[in-house]
């Protein structure tokens, strides 16, 4: 299904395709296309068919070419097949499945003639109205452009709106070895394109709302302004504002056709096989950098989190590619089928970073802490003159951990401990990786037991 169709001059030109679109999570898709065709230098006029484009987002999108002005024409248009039809017999087709023939008398206001002879106005209590195929014609807009030198072909790119997409992934858990998928979800409301290369855009893209001055005809200085038969059509600008922030560009494989109401689902990467690893998670942010207010028994309970974690190696598909925001539903194979067990929504993932999806929170391994030994001390020296300066004040605090496991399978849990200052470790019962203000620790709870870990650690102020 072809989208544009181009007339310079007064010819027509017949190779034109999308040449690859973006689709935003918002609805909108920007797409550029060609049209092989001549544009010469100077101004030049060309009809195209620019179809649910937005007039005011159209550019020329080589160097030298420049968009001049836009024309659309109410003829083309849904008014335009009225006013053609006057005068003409129509088909009217009920709900109910009977037909009858009326006789269009006005376009502007709406008036049939019935077989009868009666007069009626409007459309409000018709059918289906079936239209000759003589009467219709493609909406088209009128492009004037100017080119510093001769061009074999215009290129286009523009706004439209019609598809939006998400992220799907799947993890399945299987002993005989684990899995992962990743496919794009695009839907077309609206979008109608051969076939074009797809990039998929994840972020916000702001849709600015100025506060607009006004013309001396008092029209919004910000309103786009279409030229028609008719006179001036003015399009209000949209009404959301939603900012501007960073966004990230994904690249799709392949070359795809789109059609309204339909439903893609396109591969991120093929299926691969993965190294996936369960991890009851505990992090300790820098609350505890101060005093801990003990319960009678002298501990705290804390949060255990159930986190999956697939590596991404280098040189493969999987690993290689970036992954964008999207949701994640977990499979785990029991008494050899496979069932559902939870959801999850990941963020951005650089290529080869691992995947982590955070699942929720343990229900049989159980974390307990009880912290002691909290004093600030101070680093100081004696200068020449006998005083004395403080070159560095510090933290210390002793931490004792008790980690149960209820399961009948052993269970990893890894403590990540993240203070306001830089750790160093005084003494550990295991050890520890300390990287600037975070230390982490990882430990084997085994099936249905218990496991006892401390540590005493000195935190530098910063």
């Amino acid at each position: 299904m072809k989208t544009l169709q181009f007339v310079a001059s007064v010819s027509v030109a017949t190779s034109l395709a999308a040449q690859s679109v973006t689709i935003y999570p918002d609805g909108r898709v920007m797409v550029r296309t060609t049209v092989q065709t001549a544009v010469p230098a100077g101004s030049s006029v060309h009809r195209i068919l620019l179809g649910n484009a937005d007039p005011g987002s159209v550019i020329a999108s080589d160097p030298g070419v420049h968009l001049v002005s836009l024309e659309r024409s109410d003829e083309d248009s849904d008014v335009g097949v009225f006013r053609r039809a006057v005068g003409r017999r129509l088909a009217v087709r009920f709900p109910n499945g009977d037909t009858a023939s009326v006789e269009l008398v006005s376009a502007n206001p709406l008036r049939y003639r019935l077989p009868s002879g009666l007069i009626v106005m409007g459309q409000s209590y018709w059918g289906q109205l079936q239209f000759p195929p003589d009467l219709l014609r493609d909406p088209t807009t009128a492009v004037t452009v100017t080119a510093e030198r001769h061009h074999d072909r215009l290129a286009l790119s523009y706004l439209t709106t019609g598809a939006w997409w998400q992220a799907r992934y799947s993890v399945r858990l299987r002993p005989a070895g684990s899995s992962v998928t990743g496919i794009a979800e695009i839907t077309s409301t609206g979008l109608d394109l051969d076939s074009s290369e797809v990039s998929l855009l994840a972020g916000h893209v702001g849709r600015a709302t100025a506060q607009p001055g006004r013309d001396e005809e008092g029209m919004r200085l910000d309103e786009l302004v279409v030229r028609s038969s008719n006179g001036q059509m003015r399009v209000p600008p949209p009404a959301v504002s939603l900012g501007v922030a960073g966004h990230r560009l994904y690249r799709l494989a392949g070359r795809h056709p789109f059609q309204a109401g339909q439903t893609l689902t396109l591969p991120l990467f093929p299926a691969a096989a993965a190294d996936i690893e369960r991890v009851h998670v505990i992090d300790l942010s820098a609350e505890t950098t101060g005093p801990t207010i003990e319960t009678p028994e002298g501990q705290l309970p804390a949060r255990v989190d159930i986190q999956y974690r697939a590596g991404r190696p280098k040189g493969t598909p999987f690993g290689d590619r970036p992954l964008p925001p999207g949701i994640v539903a977990i499979y785990q194979e029991q008494d050899g089928a496979e069932v559902y067990v939870g959801e999850a929504a990941i963020g951005h993932t650089p290529p080869n970073e691992t995947l982590r999806v955070d699942a929720g929170i343990a229900t049989e391994v159980t974390a307990k802490r009880r912290a002691s030994g909290f004093e600030v001390i101070q680093d100081s020296v004696m200068n020449r003159n006998g005083s004395v300066s403080v070159r560095n004040v510090a933290q210390l605090q002793a931490l004792e951990w008790t980690l149960t496991n209820a399961g009948d399978q052993p269970v990893t849990v890894e403590i990540t401990d993240r203070r306001a200052g830089k750790i160093r470790i005084v003494d550990s019962s295991i050890a520890l990786e300390v990287a600037g203000p975070t230390a982490r620790l990882r430990v084997t709870v085994p099936a249905r037991g218990e496991l006892m870990v401390h540590y005493r650690i000195r935190i530098e102020q910063p």
